[in-house]
């Protein structure tokens, strides 16, 4: 893996080839945009049920702010080698929990001079860290603090596209990197706004506050209606709303609500949860993760 001492802004070539890993929603609007704007979209699914209605029609459909209409894919394919192969970006839609083993499928896959960018991050150097421990080659890693569009599937083969992200706050790893990396990146996502490093693109995510608590209090109500119900709206009360900002303190509430979300779910979230370890910050100080998250390893 290139060290931060062997950095050097990358190449000059524009992107115009990208591998999109994940056909989830996320990764179908943003395949279905890109693919509208001109560029060539490779499409990568984990899941055979997943990619098989587009394999069919070698398309995406598309409802919401896009129009309503259809894209044409370069490829749709379930071989993650050969959508990343040649690809001037890599970028991984999939959700945060599925980045590690993302991390090391792509690990031997990865060639120089190739981008890697998580929509969203989310999980720091999780991603760099296992393809590092995986012996891969990565130049650059980036992230965005969300996904760039509000979006549902409507069908296996249809997103609906409610709204595109106004602003993506974006970084890069190492940070010094993050102005020659944006010179690329804005020809995909022209509303990114750089960061100084990776833990500016963590903190503006609220979901990891409002969503445990809302869903932990509403338990009851997904089960009975299989989840048949308005998460915000029905969901987040008055008193919904106290467990929520409490969680944005001190840690006993957010303590209590991991306790008591892993013996509701029957999973122990402590053990499997984003660790320090798991991210490849463990045992440092806020002083050294800072000079690691700007320098990269040396």
């Amino acid at each position: 893996m290139a060290l931060a001492s062997e950095w050097c802004p990358p190449m000059a070539t524009p992107i115009e080839t990208i591998a999109i890993i994940g056909a989830g929603n996320g990764g179908c609007a943003t395949a279905a945009q890109l693919a509208q704007r001109g560029f060539d979209i490779r499409l990568y699914g984990r899941s055979r049920a997943t990619i098989e209605p587009l394999l069919a029609i070698g398309r995406i459909e598309y409802e919401g702010e896009l129009g309503e209409g259809f894209a044409k894919l370069a490829l749709v394919t379930g071989d993650a080698g050969t959508a990343v192969a040649g690809a001037h970006l890599v970028l991984i839609t999939a959700p945060t929990h599925a980045h590690e083993d993302i991390a090391r499928m792509l690990a031997p896959l990865l060639e120089p001079g190739q981008i890697v960018m998580a929509a969203p991050g989310h999980t720091l150097l999780l991603i760099p860290s296992t393809i590092r421990a995986a012996g891969g080659t990565l130049g650059l890693y980036c992230d965005s603090s969300s996904l760039p569009f509000i979006c549902r599937k409507s069908a296996p083969q249809r997103v609906k596209i409610t709204r595109a992200a106004q602003i993506l706050y974006f970084a890069a790893f190492p940070g010094v990197a993050v102005e020659a990396v944006a010179e690329r990146v804005r020809r995909v996502f022209p509303h990114i706004a750089p960061r100084p490093s990776l833990l500016h693109t963590v903190f503006p995510y609220t979901n990891a506050i409002h969503h445990p608590p809302a869903l932990l209090l509403n338990v009851g109500r997904v089960e009975s209606t299989g989840g048949d119900y308005c998460h915000y709206y029905d969901g987040i009360t008055p008193a919904v709303g106290r467990l929520i900002d409490a969680l944005d303190v001190p840690t006993p509430a957010a303590d209590a609500v991991i306790d008591i979300a892993s013996i509701v779910a029957a999973r122990a979230f402590r053990r499997e949860g984003l660790t320090r370890e798991r991210m490849g910050i463990g045992g440092m100080t806020p002083a050294e993760m800072t000079a690691l998250l700007r320098s990269g390893w040396s």
